[in-house]
């Protein structure tokens, strides 16, 4: 996850009253309040598995290049390419 977009997890959070860390939103709450604990996490949740869903890259956010790995151009080519038998 980029930095933005964790970033943004961090917002829905922050907005349910929830703390997003090590990749799971958490709430200290007493006996009393947590099914609005329960409820809040959950929303959290649906909230950024929507925006994970709805994601299209965004190049900017990683350049090009590193992306891309070259060392196996031959083996690529000779896959797309028709046999000889």
């Amino acid at each position: 996850m980029t930095e933005n977009r964790e970033e943004g997890v961090r917002e829905y959070g922050r907005a349910n009253g929830a703390v997003f860390a090590d990749g799971i939103f958490q709430i200290g709450c007493k006996e009393n309040e947590l099914e609005a604990a329960i409820l809040a996490v959950n929303q959290c949740a649906n909230l950024g598995m929507w925006n994970l869903l709805g994601h299209k890259p965004d190049l900017s956010e990683e350049p090009l290049l590193s992306r891309i790995d070259t060392r196996d151009h031959d083996l690529a080519s000779s896959l797309s390419s028709p046999s000889s038998s």
